[in-house]
């Protein structure tokens, strides 16, 4: 079995690190696809406690803390792309 090649193993790897982001899971993943609404809600002075309560009227139950999770995430997000 032929050696495999490390040089071009190491730079495929750093290919994929320049774009690489680990996928949101269950309730960010919703989260994600409300990112503009969250966000300006925020802006605009709201809680996490209040937006999680305009969620759950319309069906979709997420704690507080996940939105205060999901705002770090778009916070750090944000401050590395600059």
């Amino acid at each position: 079995m032929p050696e495999p090649d490390i040089a071009a193993i190491k730079a495929h790897l750093r290919e994929t690190l320049k774009t690489y982001v680990k996928p949101l899971s269950g309730k960010l993943r919703v989260l994600a696809q409300l990112k503009n609404e969250v966000l300006e809600l925020r802006e605009k002075g709201a809680s996490a406690e209040y937006i999680a309560g305009k969620l759950k009227e319309k069906n979709f139950t997420v704690s507080k803390d996940t939105i205060l999770k999901f705002l770090r995430k778009k916070k750090r997000t944000k401050k590395n792309a600059s």
